[in-house]
């Protein structure tokens, strides 16, 4: 006894002699190492991509190697686990790719040595809903534009960035706008390529460049719209006309550009200094001065400049630091396989009936005449489970290998070369196991998975070929990955259309490569319906632009006489036949009017045409000054697949295209508030923006509209006319109207009882710069609210 008391406390005295060191160590490397985690870029990031998370590992004394593991109670850490090796005294970091999902919870990193915790860190953070801004440059670039709400994580963030930021595609794919300034940074080719590549896919890139100081980078120099020849010193007083009058005071570098392929927004003296270049569906709006010399650094009048720049450009700051991420309406779209042929509701009617039947009187009838009715104690189970083999033995065999794909999205097309596809694409998988799904070169792509599934994919850090690969998948269940792509093959509608008095009249044809059905013409907030446009279709468009009341049958296009179609017409020049007043026979005519475009989505019964819809307003809202065509498709877009097995594919895309309008020489038009381009410059009482059909909800304040009218050395203005609502001719009585006063800087107060009416002559003080229009509402009651905006008529003529 005694004995065997010696060899337990022996044993015990052991066991602390071996863990005591083990123990000692790792206290003294969790006093020596210094762990900090950063999510996004600063700390910012979308929810809508995969969000780089920086951990950083500094060991003050020792050297040290490990691992550094991301853990969450949904994740397995086999997913994300990264080797590290540290230096004594010195820093080193590794980089993960964690879906937002992971972020919004309560996660852990932890740095382990020989598989022990050393030391570990919590973190979360919420996704930032505004618009991103990345700078490289000196401190300070760009942040007159920063004004965050954090406490709902919405506004515009103004953050600066490392080279190491501008080089990952998985950095940028996170910023709505990057500014780089050419005295203060220098690009590597494979920086310059990420770059490209993000401006492709929609990014809005601003670099201030006096030189040429990049002309030995292809990638960067075909973005650019200008060249520098020289340099010289300006004032650049220029600029000045384009805010409030806010004076420059003293002189900067200017480089002597020329423009290459791009367009002036603003010259000095005959110089260009400012100019853009629309890039795939994003674009670059380059200056020829350095956007922090001296006098430029603190103008008051940055904010208003580069604000009406960018939002004439496209980028509404107004919107966009309000644009919340619904990629889950593609997401559920996709999530429905018409290609999955399921039984009828009639067929599993009369299985139903024939099974109960079956077990019940037959059954009972089969057992009562053998005199044998102790056996339906096992003949119901037997028949209840044969049944139910036999079935899923046929749903086995008649989808055995197939993969079922669905992909649904919006295709954005830019010209001939380009368009940009955003799709969500879901597949259900027959056997389960390991699914790789590959998207085309230069995409972005992202699974799109449930908390409870994020232990089972993982993403690719080649981003040349990027893909997911997903792991454990159960067999007969769904995944899903959205992706951001390049399309360079998918051709493009040619509109010829052109103003003639108060009607839209022209061409459009169909030579992309889709057939598009349910087609639309949408004319800022309002729409008319073609007829369907297959590859290679023509059609006469001739529509009022006068908005009228809106019925189901009034959105009905005129039927088309089969005996007058035409054929295919690949390859046929389009032009204005006897200005527009003929005919060409075969061509469907259009002579409907315009309603608004939600009554357009009412009448589209079928959800996933709604929810499609809804998503690209969203992305991209349906505004003033823009005359798109939309149709639908259910032709893929190919942009990701599942190799090596033998797909079932289905789609189902909304297919956009911007299509000019010109003005016919000598003609007299009359251009709607629909296609003059207008926007909320300021304000101090929007409550609420209404996205994406309703108008915004104004609040105890008020809010400054700017409506922008054809160039005047283009255009000649007779007459101007003001409405306060399209159908009842009224505008809210507690809303006070005012036209800016350019001449006298006064807000001059509208008549608010019907219709004001100005001449050429009237309206010129009320034009800055000849075509630049500023109304402003204003609430002086403390009741919320629409913003009902002056519906605006412009009458003129086009100078030839």
């Amino acid at each position: 006894m005694k004995m065997i008391y010696m060899i337990v406390r022996l044993s015990l005295l052991l066991l602390v002699v071996g863990l005591w060191p083990t123990q000692s160590w790792a206290a003294n490397n969790e006093d020596s190492l210094i762990l900090s985690v950063e999510t996004g870029i600063n700390g910012l990031y979308k929810g809508e991509s995969l969000i780089p998370v920086k951990v950083t590992l500094t060991s003050r004394y020792d050297n040290f190697s490990g691992t550094v593991q991301v853990s969450h109670r949904y994740v397995d850490a086999a997913n994300y686990e990264k080797p590290i090796t540290v230096a004594a005294g010195k820093s080193a970091n590794v980089t993960f790719q964690l879906s937002a999902a992971i972020l919004n919870q309560d996660g852990r990193v932890i740095v382990k040595s020989n598989g022990t915790p050393v030391t570990e860190q919590p973190f979360k953070s919420n996704p930032f809903n505004g618009v991103l801004v990345g700078t490289v440059g000196e401190k300070g670039l760009f942040s007159f534009l920063d004004r965050q709400d954090a406490a709902n994580q919405i506004g515009i963030a103004v953050t600066s960035l490392q080279a190491e930021d501008v080089a990952s595609p998985d950095s940028l794919r996170n910023l709505d706008l990057l500014v780089l300034n050419d005295p203060n940074f220098t690009l590597s080719e494979e920086q310059a390529k990420a770059v490209s590549n993000w401006v492709e896919l929609g990014g809005t890139l601003i670099v201030g460049s006096v030189s040429n100081s990049l002309k030995d980078l292809p990638s960067f120099v075909r973005l650019l719209p200008m060249q520098m020849d020289g340099q010289i010193t300006a004032n650049l007083q220029s600029l000045s006309r384009y805010t409030d009058g806010s004076p420059i005071d003293g002189s900067v570098t200017v480089g002597k550009a020329v423009t290459v392929n791009g367009n002036k927004l603003i010259e000095d003296n005959g110089i260009p200094i400012i100019a853009d270049k629309k890039v795939g569906s994003g674009r670059v709006i380059q200056t020829a001065f350095d956007l922090q010399a001296g006098p430029l650094a603190n103008w008051s009048g940055n904010q208003e400049l580069w604000g009406r720049i960018l939002s004439l450009q496209g980028f509404d700051m107004q919107y966009r630091e309000h644009n919340f991420n619904n990629i889950w309406n593609l997401l559920n779209v996709s999530q429905y396989f018409p290609q999955l042929q399921l039984f009828s509701v009639k067929t599993i009617s009369i299985a139903m009936l024939f099974y109960m039947v079956l077990i019940g009187p037959g059954l009972y009838l089969f057992l009562r005449r053998k005199d044998k009715r102790e056996w339906g104690w096992g003949a119901l189970p037997a028949i209840s489970l044969t049944l139910t083999a036999v079935i899923l033995v046929y749903g086995f065999a008649s989808h055995k290998s197939k993969v079922y794909t669905q992909a649904v999205g919006v295709i954005n097309i830019t010209d001939s070369n380009y368009a940009k596809v955003e799709s969500v694409q879901s597949f259900v998988v027959p056997n389960g196991g390991v699914y790789r799904v590959e998207a085309v070169t230069g995409s972005y792509l992202q699974p799109q998975v449930q908390l409870n599934r994020l232990a089972d994919f993982r993403v690719t850090e080649d981003h040349l070929h990027p893909a997911v690969e997903f792991q454990d998948v159960e067999y007969m269940t769904t995944r899903s990955v959205a992706v951001t792509a390049p399309l360079r093959d998918a051709g493009s509608i040619e509109g010829r259309l052109a103003l003639k008095g108060d009607r839209l009249v022209g061409m459009i044809s169909n030579k992309s490569r889709f057939n598009l059905k349910d087609v639309r013409l949408v004319v800022g907030m309002k729409t008319a319906v073609l007829p369907d446009l297959p590859i290679g279709k023509t059609q006469e468009v001739n529509i009022s632009l006068q908005p009228q009341s809106f019925t189901e049958q009034s959105f009905r296009p005129e039927p088309v006489n089969p005996a007058r179609a035409v054929p295919a017409m690949q390859g046929v020049a389009i032009s204005y036949p006897d200005k527009f007043g003929g005919n060409p026979a075969g061509i469907q005519k259009l002579s409907e009017g315009l309603v608004p475009v939600d009554a357009g989505l009412n009448l589209l019964k079928n959800q996933r045409y709604s929810q499609i819809a809804q998503y690209a307003a969203m992305r991209e809202p349906f505004a003033p000054g823009t005359l798109k065509l939309a149709g639908w498709t259910e032709e893929s877009a190919n942009v990701a697949s599942v190799p090596n097995q033998a797909n079932e594919p289905g789609a189902l895309f909304l297919v956009l295209q911007d299509l000019p309008v010109d003005f016919l020489p000598n003609e007299k038009v009359s251009i709607p508030s629909e296609l003059l381009p207008s926007r909320i410059v300021t304000h101090t009482g929007i409550r609420d923006w209404g996205f994406p059909y309703r108008s915004p909800v104004l609040g105890r304040g008020d809010a400054v509209s700017e409506v922008v009218f054809p160039a005047a050395n283009s255009f000649r203005i007779d007459r101007v006319q003001l409405q306060y609502s399209p159908f009842t001719k009224e505008t809210p009585k507690s809303l006070q109207y005012q036209l800016r006063n350019w001449q006298t800087g006064r807000w001059d107060d509208l008549k608010t009882d019907g219709t004001t009416t100005f001449s050429a002559a009237e309206i010129a003080p009320y034009l800055k710069n000849g075509n630049l229009l500023q109304v402003r509402i204003n609430n002086q009651t403390t009741t919320d609210l629409p913003v009902v905006e002056p519906v605006i008529t412009v009458e003129g003529e086009a100078k030839s």
